[in-house]
């Protein structure tokens, strides 16, 4: 990293487009101060494995260099989504479970940090109940309308909880991924013209319009975040 003149310029072009990794040994804290830099370093942490939230060394180094962190696990759909809560509940609308996602998030912002939420809408980090009725495996798929319904409570859930708890806390979600088929034999969906990965089931019981109807949502459940906290200003990615 030596040879980059200005590392905040340069960098940012490089990231461009890319999916890489970049760890930048700094020689001194005054390196790139938060005052000239341009963008936000981040980490993943989780809550068992590597990098854990319960490492105090990993503790002292991410609150040293990083200004925003992201869940591997535990803001994914499988994580949160309650399935028995949400098989007894009376509108048929899931319920979550954020106990662990909660701690996850109250440790950042003890150490200074902010979140990236990863990810709404995702086939494959949602429990597969979600896609059934009564959310039972062993039952028929729900219809476009009923997903529509839950993906949409989902969200709203989901994004108000962690603005209400931790105000400013989350500071931007990834709202669909992994939606793009980049294989050169890829079939171009009929709806939008894109090409997609068509085998999962939001696909499948929607269509490519899921994406549509996953942003709709979402931006819906930021208007929502933004009622309890005004001064909210959260971003949406894909």
């Amino acid at each position: 990293m030596s040879g980059f003149a200005n590392p905040s310029t340069t960098l940012s072009k490089l990231l461009i487009n890319c999916n890489i990794s970049v760890i930048v040994l700094y020689p001194s804290a005054n390196v790139i101060s938060p005052a000239t830099a341009d963008f936000n370093v981040g980490t993943v942490i989780s809550y068992d494995k590597k990098n854990s939230i319960f490492d105090k060394n990993f503790t002292k180094l991410a609150a040293q260099q990083f200004d925003i962190v992201t869940c591997e696990n535990e803001m994914k759909g499988y994580s949160l989504l309650d399935t028995s809560a949400s098989q007894a509940a009376e509108d048929g609308m899931p319920v979550c479970q954020f106990e662990r996602a909660d701690e996850m998030v109250q440790w950042a912002k003890d150490n200074g940090l902010k979140v990236r939420g990863h990810v709404l809408i995702w086939e494959q980090s949602m429990s597969d109940s979600f896609f059934y009725v009564d959310y039972d495996t062993d039952k028929e798929l729900v219809d476009a309308e009923t997903l529509k319904a839950r993906m949409q409570s989902y969200c709203k859930q989901v994004v108000t909880h962690f603005e209400e708890k931790f105000p400013g806390t989350v500071i931007c979600w990834d709202v669909v991924n992994e939606a793009i088929n980049a294989d050169e034999k890829a079939e171009k969906d009929p709806t939008t013209g894109l090409y997609l990965n068509n085998t999962g089931k939001f696909y499948q019981i929607l269509g490519g319009e899921y994406i549509k109807y996953a942003f709709q949502y979402a931006k819906e459940a930021v208007a929502a975040a933004k009622a309890i906290n005004p001064d909210s200003d959260i971003l949406l990615y894909y």
